[in-house]
């Protein structure tokens, strides 16, 4: 159920939009109505609604006062501007007190109903970051260096999808994940904080993706340097150590020594935990990688087996066509047309409306 708030001084347009809501958003709730900014304020504090639409022009407060007020008490309510307004410092100024979208007056209906569902698709989005960055955190608790990666690696999708033309939230919600990654890491003695502190003072959009994994592979590389390995110890400390030494053709006897254990017994223990032996587990891992940046660069093959310490592209090829059933090249080929398959349909059924004014 979305429940929704309108704050707007004239009858006809709180009646207008609430035929628009019904007749075009399922499950829409009209849990309040307010003809001032400080009614809104109270209605919102009563019935904590997930979405507010909030005209600007109202007696005793405007709704741009009402709008910050509400945003400080919870980032989380939706609130769209409307006005008559077609000033864009109006615009500017609502955005940076924290709306999340302003339409300007009039609006067609199919604009207010793409304005909701653009917002609510957001909302959807910032649930699954929220679970997605839960897990990233248990495995850094976990001491899983593997898959927190794959955690941040999805984190840092739905980032750049949701906030990818709004340079300041993009940064703001990325310095969230950093702190939550900072944080558990001293949780676990791991005392990180003043190292990045210039890092995250100069982050920005280009670099956030370098500091994410810069701070994730400094708590590994102390969660690993701490390790006291014995023959008791979890088989997870010499995965760790495997995952950040793959790309370099490590040996069983490297990995055997970081974990004091002889490489007889750390074979049999990995063929034992992990249901396939040390030579095809790393060589797993490194055809994973090339897959990614076949799918995901323009990196030359040759770089990418050098890049993998395969000093021989020919066997390279042939360890790569061996494991996922194609060569190199045609891996690359099936990829750039998945995608541009995906392309043409995101053009075909893309949503049509204009997300930010009507003029």
């Amino acid at each position: 159920m979305l429940r929704v708030l309108l704050a707007d001084d004239e009858y006809l347009e709180r009646e207008a939009l609430k035929i628009i809501l019904n007749e075009g958003i399922e499950d829409a709730v009209i849990v309040g109505e307010a003809q001032t900014g400080k009614t809104a304020v109270e209605l919102f504090q009563a019935h904590q609604p997930n979405l507010i639409f909030m005209d600007i022009k109202m007696p005793v407060m405007d709704g741009l006062d009402a709008t910050e007020i509400i945003k400080k008490q919870n980032q989380d309510t939706i609130i769209i501007i409307l006005s008559a307004y077609e000033s864009f410092q109006y615009a500017q100024k609502a955005l940076r007190l924290g709306a999340d979208d302003y339409i300007l007056k009039p609006a067609r209906p199919e604009d207010i109903i793409a304005a909701v569902k653009k917002q609510m698709n957001m909302q959807k989005m910032v649930v699954e970051r929220s679970v997605v960055l839960d897990n990233l955190l248990h495995y850094i608790h976990k001491e899983n260096y593997k898959e927190a990666r794959k955690e941040l690696k999805q984190i840092l999708m739905q980032l750049s999808s949701q906030y990818g033309e709004q340079p300041e939230k993009l940064v703001d919600n990325s310095h969230e994940v950093a702190s939550k990654m900072i944080f558990i890491a001293e949780q676990q003695g791991i005392m990180i904080k003043d190292t990045f502190a210039a890092a995250l003072e100069d982050m920005n959009r280009f670099t956030i993706e370098e500091v994410l994994f810069k701070i994730l592979d400094h708590i590994f590389e102390a969660i690993i340097n701490g390790s006291s390995m014995d023959e008791n110890s979890s088989i997870q400390g010499v995965l760790n150590y495997i995952e950040k030494n793959f790309q370099k053709g490590i040996t069983l006897e490297e990995v055997a020594e970081y974990a004091h254990l002889s490489p007889y017994y750390l074979s049999k223990l990995f063929k034992k935990e992990q249901a396939v032996n040390f030579v095809n587990y790393v060589m797993e891992r490194r055809i994973e990688l090339a897959k990614e940046l076949l799918a995901n660069t323009d990196m030359p093959i040759l770089n990418i087996a050098l890049e993998l310490s395969y000093n021989e592209p020919n066997y390279f090829s042939k360890v790569f066509k061996k494991i996922a059933g194609k060569t190199p090249t045609e891996y690359r080929e099936m990829k750039l047309r998945e995608r541009e398959a995906q392309s043409g349909l995101n053009d075909k059924y893309k949503q049509t409306g204009n997300e930010n004014w009507y003029i």
